[in-house]
């Protein structure tokens, strides 16, 4: 399981293209809705996944990988209603 705290991933340098783990623009991890990455039995949580980055999102990504690590599907990562953050004054 790969996992970052932080506004951006920092991707650069850890052989992930060895391991089979692409990253897409930015840097991010390349996930699918169940946070599964591009090489087998591998998963990304966090900033590095790409959306939502929002610390109280962690739970969410929690319980996405555990539900796959236990045998169950469950709901994919963003099913959970989660507050939108905006500065004051943005669009």
């Amino acid at each position: 399981m790969l996992a970052a705290a932080g506004r951006a991933p920092v991707t650069d340098g850890l052989g992930l293209d060895v391991s089979g783990v692409r990253t897409g623009e930015g840097g991010f991890v390349t996930v699918d809705k169940f946070l599964r990455a591009t090489a087998e039995r591998t998963w990304a949580a966090g900033d590095v996944a790409g959306i939502p980055r929002f610390t109280h999102a962690s739970p969410d990504d929690y319980r996405v990988i555990r539900s796959q690590l236990v045998g169950t599907t469950g709901h994919g990562a963003g099913a959970m209603s989660m507050p939108a953050c905006r500065p004051p004054g943005a669009q």
